[in-house]
């Protein structure tokens, strides 16, 4: 391809693009390196895992069987 083809110029800065990006990519992770807090010493004990939530609220069955009943009333009327 020729220096001016406009399909090399596209490529060109597409690349020109991406190297950009990248160079931003590589500030941000480095910042963020920087800010990671070190690692606990060992020894430290692990936080225990939160305890789980009780289930709250209804079962579905009674929206499983309203859909089924209306998706039925719906084919009826409409097939």
């Amino acid at each position: 391809m020729e220096r001016n083809d406009p399909r090399a110029l596209q490529l060109e800065e597409r690349l020109n693009s991406l190297s950009a990006r990248i160079s931003e990519l590589e500030r941000r992770i480095a910042a963020l390196e920087r800010n990671l807090t070190p690692s606990k010493p060992s020894g430290q004990q692990p936080a225990q895992p939160a305890q789980p939530q009780p289930k709250t609220g209804t079962g579905h069955s009674y929206l499983s069987r309203a859909i089924s009943l209306a998706k039925r009333d719906y084919d009826r009327k409409y097939k």
